[in-house]
């Protein structure tokens, strides 16, 4: 099983406190502490055996490693994308945020991840085709069921038809 996070990191106002584990993101309120950065796919890793199933804790600890700056960023590819959205640090961090495309929220912890809730509304959100992490397609859509923004996924998805829609 394959997964799909959205990254949130700590915007540079709530970083000392976040990272310090002075204080905790809010799930109802993620955009007050939060800034979202891009969408990220786990897979399988390469040396998993064929019918290995990957487990939501080793999908969040593979993310966390794909979010380190020597890894998504080792020559500086994510410098415009962080500073495009008023962010300070590359490498995913303690405080900083993954969110399930099923709205499970998950906090880096001192040691491994907290869930820390779920979402109550659901947003659809489009990216952009070509590798263009985190360019979005105008403003997310709020809905407060998943039928309403299964329906607006499948709207935008004929409009543009390019691009990968998700719901979050």
């Amino acid at each position: 099983m394959n997964y799909t996070f959205f990254v949130y990191y700590l915007k540079p106002d709530h970083f000392r406190d976040g990272i310090c584990g002075e204080a905790h993101a809010d799930p109802a309120d993620l955009e007050k502490t939060h800034v979202r950065l891009r969408m990220l796919e786990v897979h399988k890793p390469w040396y998993a055996e064929a019918d290995d199933t990957l487990t939501i804790e080793e999908a969040l600890e593979e993310a966390f490693r794909a979010q380190q700056g020597e890894v998504w960023s080792r020559n500086g590819e994510a410098r415009a994308l962080i500073e495009q959205k008023g962010l300070k640090h590359t490498s995913m961090s303690v405080g900083d945020v993954l969110v399930t495309n099923t709205g499970d929220i998950y906090e880096v912890a001192s040691v491994g991840f907290r869930k820390i809730g779920k979402r109550s509304t659901w947003s659809v959100i489009a990216e952009s085709p070509g590798g263009r992490a985190g360019h979005w397609y105008g403003q997310p859509s709020y809905h407060d069921t998943l039928e309403e923004a299964e329906a607006e996924r499948e709207r935008m998805s004929n409009a543009l038809p390019n691009w990968k829609v998700f719901i979050e």
